[in-house]
């Protein structure tokens, strides 16, 4: 009698509680089951959401990128001038002036291959009252610039096997037909052809970095530029500013010594 009773208020009264706690957690574990599925969706939904957004920015980014190229045209010429690896042209310039006329502010020969530039002036510049020089040997990496005066004028009397040190900045050429070619803005668009020196061209239309109209002929054969105008419109007709041509007298044909310092050259401080 006394084990029923001892079962009855010791034993049950655990056994209940043991049922209680029991179904307490695995009514807790039911939630608990439920709260994991509804995380697992939305990592999932949020995992689409982000992939599908990424999709769409590298969409975006990828349209963007191809808006902001040049034109086939240009990019074809572009390409063709990667393929030349020295050349050499005679340049003029032509300036307007105050009074509306041109004036010739330059005119040299450039021969060019890699970082070496050999400018040659078509009569010696006086440098000092003892020294001339016609010829310029610039390097674009090292930005120096040597002058000898190699010619049979009597300028340059005593002065051979003489080198003289210029200032880089002041001899230098800026732009290559190539910057130009580099610095072509992506508005830039192929408007026309003609042909100079027996050369065909591609005429580029574009306003350049300083906000002026600007041409550019370009030989269609090896993509170096021929000629530039730098013109601005007055009641609809085109006034040239500048105008620089490039007449181009050979591609990949210039040697290393054509660019370098000779060795009997003395360096004249």
């Amino acid at each position: 009698m006394k084990d029923t009773k001892y079962i009855f208020n010791v034993v049950f009264p655990l056994i209940l509680a043991l049922l209680m706690l029991t179904s307490c957690q695995n009514q807790q574990l039911d939630e608990l089951q439920e709260e994991m599925g509804e995380v697992k969706d939305k990592i999932e939904e949020t995992t689409e959401t982000i992939a599908k957004n990424i999709k769409e920015e590298v969409n975006e980014i990828k349209e963007n990128v191809e808006a902001a190229s040049h034109s086939s045209e240009v990019v074809e010429l572009i390409e063709k001038s990667e393929k030349v690896n020295s050349y050499h042209y005679s340049f003029i310039s032509l300036i307007m002036q105050s009074n509306n006329n041109y004036e010739e502010v330059a005119t040299y020969q450039a021969y060019l291959k890699g970082d070496k530039i050999k400018k040659i002036y078509l009569s010696p510049v006086k440098l000092n009252q003892e020294f001339y020089y016609i010829d310029i040997y610039l390097n674009i990496n090292e930005k120096t610039a040597v002058g000898t005066c190699s010619t049979n004028s009597v300028l340059c009397d005593d002065l051979d096997n003489q080198a003289f040190k210029l200032v880089y900045t002041s001899e230098k050429i800026s732009p290559t037909p190539l910057d130009l070619l580099s610095a072509l803005p992506l508005s830039a668009q192929k408007i026309g052809e003609e042909t100079i020196e027996n050369r065909k061209a591609a005429v580029l239309s574009y306003t350049n970095s300083d906000g002026k109209l600007e041409k550019l002929s370009v030989d269609t054969y090896s993509g170096i530029p021929l000629k530039q105008i730098i013109y601005q419109l007055e009641d609809d007709e085109e006034v040239v500013l500048e105008k620089n041509t490039f007449s181009l007298d050979g591609l990949n044909d210039v040697k290393n010594a054509d660019v370098t310092l000779p060795d009997n050259y003395e360096l004249i401080e």
